[in-house]
């Protein structure tokens, strides 16, 4: 036989099938906190992790600034980088029956 096909068949599965996958849950959740961290609010996090494609935090992190960056071209008006600018975010809400 050859030396690649015993080796698979010497290793044991490292996944059980019925065990879920937790590196990709954890990637899962890395790109979220990533695009959080740029500014996007959670709901729009969430919608943009899924065009993320890297198996790394540094892949991770380049392309979820690439997002950010096209959605700043964009227009994207939802989301404020409070380190980078003067804006101060707003303790109250605007009350229109006051």
């Amino acid at each position: 036989m050859n030396k690649k096909v015993e080796e698979i068949i010497e290793t044991p599965e490292i996944n059980e099938p019925n065990e879920p996958d937790y590196k990709s849950e954890y990637l899962d959740l890395v790109k979220v906190n990533v695009l959080t961290q740029s500014g996007l609010p959670l709901d729009k996090a969430e919608k943009y992790a899924k065009f993320i494609k890297g198996e790394t935090e540094e892949e991770i992190t380049k392309q979820a600034a690439e997002i950010v960056d096209d959605l700043t071209f964009l227009g994207f008006k939802g989301f404020v980088d409070y380190e980078s600018s003067n804006e101060k975010p707003r303790k109250s809400k605007w009350n229109p029956f006051n």
